[in-house]
Order: C-alpha cells, then structure tokens, then sequence
C-alpha cells in the first residue's frame, strides 16, 4: 500500500465533495450568494422607512398635541397650545436611544456583538 500525501488525500476528498452524482459541480454552496440576499434585504427596510415616513399619527389628550411620523419623528408637540419644542427634542431623543438600545439587543441575540 503506497502512502499518499496530505494534500493528495484531501484534494481527492474536495473533488468528490464538490461533485454530485452526474459528476458536475451544480450543487456547490456560494458563500456570495448571501451578500445579495443582504443587499435585497437592505433596499425593503429602506423603501419601509420611506413609507412609514409618509405616515402621520396625531394624538390629542388632555391639552396635549402630538403629530409624529410612522418612523417615530415627531413633527408637532403642543401643551395648550402652546409649542413645547423642548419636550419634543427631549421626547426624540429618548426614542433614538431606545431604538438604539433595542438594535443592540436584536444584534446581540443574533450573534452580531
């Protein structure tokens, strides 16, 4: 019995991997093909926020008036009657690191950090 080399036995070995029983290579896994799926998935959450950017919410209660956008902007912040820009600046802020925060959750939960 001869001995073959290492990279003799694993060449052969990848050879047979990547063939399948009609001797092609039509099987083989594209680790670029997820790029595209990435991609894909990119330009909808995009086109998403362009809808939901569109969207506008009003709420009114009890002297307070609050317009914000479906992608949680907030347009208009009145206390009666009266603008409250700080409040609202102060309102998305805190949503901007929420939303922050629950991105770094869904990573982590992912595996991504």
């Amino acid at each position: 019995m001869t001995r073959q080399s290492y990279k003799d036995r694993h060449s052969a070995s990848w050879r047979i991997a990547m063939t399948d029983q009609g001797g092609g290579v039509s099987k083989m896994f594209n680790p670029l093909k997820g790029l595209g799926d990435l991609n894909s998935l990119r330009q909808q959450a995009q086109q998403m926020q362009q809808v939901l950017a569109q969207e506008e919410i009003v709420v009114e209660k009890d002297g307070v008036r609050i317009v914000m956008t479906g992608d949680q902007k907030i347009k208009e912040l009145t206390i009666d009657g009266e603008p409250a820009t700080h409040v609202a600046d102060a309102l998305e802020e805190a949503l901007k690191k929420s939303q922050q925060i629950a991105a770094k959750a869904l990573m982590s939960m992912r595996g991504g950090e």
